[in-house]
Formats: C-alpha cells, sequence, structure tokens
C-alpha cells in the first residue's frame, strides 16, 4: 500500500491478488479526517494507466462529500 495525493492510498496486489484499490480519506470543515471512501475493481479494469483518472474521482467525490458534512454540522 502506497499513499497518493494528499494522505490517500493505493493498494495494488497487496491485500489481495489481482485487485487494485484507491481511497482517500474524507474531512469535516477543521480538516479532520472522520471518514474514508474508496473503490476497489480488477487490474484488468482499473489499469494502472488510468489510476490518475479515478483517483481524481475518488478525492472529488471525498472533498463532496466532506463538504456536505460540514453543512450539516451548522
Amino acid at each position: 500500500m502506497r499513499r497518493s495525493g494528499r494522505e490517500g492510498c493505493t493498494d495494488e496486489s497487496e491485500f489481495l491478488e489481482g485487485v487494485r484499490y484507491l481511497a482517500e480519506p474524507i474531512r469535516d470543515r477543521d480538516g479532520t479526517v472522520i471518514a474514508s471512501i474508496g473503490i476497489s475493481a480488477p487490474v484488468a479494469r482499473l489499469p494502472k494507466e488510468r489510476e490518475k483518472e479515478y483517483s481524481g474521482q475518488v478525492t472529488a467525490a471525498a472533498a463532496q462529500i466532506g463538504d456536505m458534512i460540514g453543512t450539516l454540522e451548522d
């Protein structure tokens, strides 16, 4: 497992052979990690060449969820 981006993680077949994982932290408005979001798929369906694209989508989803949680705290 390795860190990617702003403390997100990727895992390529380390936990389960042939499966790639991408995860990002979800932060509250103070920047505290309160949860995480991730995806997993067979390496054939989530090739290394597209990891940056998918990672960006996971990062965007984490930020959006964090923003929504922030509005609930008001």
